[in-house]
């Protein structure tokens, strides 16, 4: 079954939802809003993170991570990123 929001919840000022599903889910947890820059190590720990705890060897040429926002930012926003 799809778990969606039945009602409009705030997360807070300055704070962003991290691990947002794609049918209005909530995120796997709430951050304080931090520069892209830090926002992109953010995501890139928590994947090697999963990587080395499922004993995956580490890449020798390097990760690709392809992020889709499936509408829900706009492109100027997604750009920077």
């Amino acid at each position: 079954s799809v778990v969606r929001r039945l009602k409009a919840e705030s997360i807070g000022i300055k704070k962003m939802e991290v691990g947002l599903g794609i049918h209005g889910e909530p995120g796997a947890r709430t951050e304080a809003m931090a520069p892209a820059k830090a926002i992109v190590e953010m995501l890139m720990e928590g994947l090697a993170t999963g990587r080395s705890s499922k004993g995956r060897p580490e890449p020798t040429d390097g990760l690709i991570c392809m992020i889709n926002n499936l509408g829900g930012v706009p492109p100027q926003q997604m750009s920077i990123l």
